[in-house]
């Protein structure tokens, strides 16, 4: 297990543990692990992770979701299914963490700020802004609101592997409420893209001095004027699939 970061008496321990789950769930006979778990590749596009359940038929059962290992040597996975947003991502990751994963990679799709980026660009996250709630339970509530990714040293060649821009993600737990006021705000402090997950997974990679990587493959588009679908999501989709192809054959 990574190692908890105490700073300033902020971070401790949970009542409920990940890890004493899992240990019961193991005792019950209702999680069964094909492998020991240490990189996943996680993604809430879940069909995209469905689709390439052929190409393996180890999977984790007991866990939310579908997590295939593609890589039984190294303990690669690749997971999705278990919903949207940072609290379900944290939970699922929180159960992976219990069960040996030391590296997450979080690949999947996001909005975009600006025009100038454009449709199908990958992205990978040098830093996120703090909009959604679940990242406050992991890093103190006053910190920055921009929070770096923890592993920043590993971006530069990881980017240029996978062929990514670096940038700013915003995450938020409420799309409805992307304002035109919150807007100016992010694209000042230099986000250009948008999703409801990164901040709240480079929180936990800090919490427990893990390694957390998000990438992403540009869709739809805000403006302050309005907001527009991606003109062709099956391209999208289908770029996301190729990313995440990449990122297996660079992280094994």
């Amino acid at each position: 297990m990574g190692k908890v970061n105490n700073g300033n008496g902020f971070q401790s321990e949970g009542i409920l543990k990940a890890h004493d789950l899992v240990h019961w769930k193991q005792k019950q006979g209702l999680l069964k692990l094909p492998s020991p778990v240490s990189k996943v590749i996680i993604s809430p596009q879940s069909g995209v992770i469905r689709n390439k359940r052929k190409f393996s038929s180890k999977l984790i059962k007991g866990l939310m979701g579908t997590h295939i290992c593609t890589n039984a040597t190294k303990g690669i996975y690749l997971s999705g299914g278990w919903g949207v947003g940072a609290p379900a991502l944290i939970a699922i990751c929180e159960e992976l963490h219990a069960l040996g994963a030391q590296e997450f990679y979080l690949a999947g799709i996001c909005g975009r700020l600006t025009i100038d980026v454009k449709e199908g660009a990958r992205l990978i996250a040098g830093a996120a802004i703090r909009e959604e709630g679940t990242s406050q339970h992991y890093l103190p509530v006053q910190a920055d609101t921009l929070i770096h990714c923890p592993d920043v040293e590993h971006l530069t060649p990881l980017q240029q592997s996978l062929s990514a821009d670096r940038t700013t993600f915003v995450s938020t737990d409420a799309p409805y409420r992307e304002t035109v006021e919150k807007h100016r705000l992010w694209r000042n402090t230099g986000a250009t893209a948008i999703d409801m997950e990164t901040a709240a997974l480079f929180a936990f990679g800090a919490f427990y001095n893990i390694k957390t990587i998000s990438v992403a493959v540009a869709a739809d588009v805000l403006t302050e004027e309005k907001w527009t679908m991606c003109a062709n999501y099956a391209v999208v989709e289908k770029e996301l699939s190729s990313l995440i192809n990449n990122l297996a054959e660079t992280i094994q």
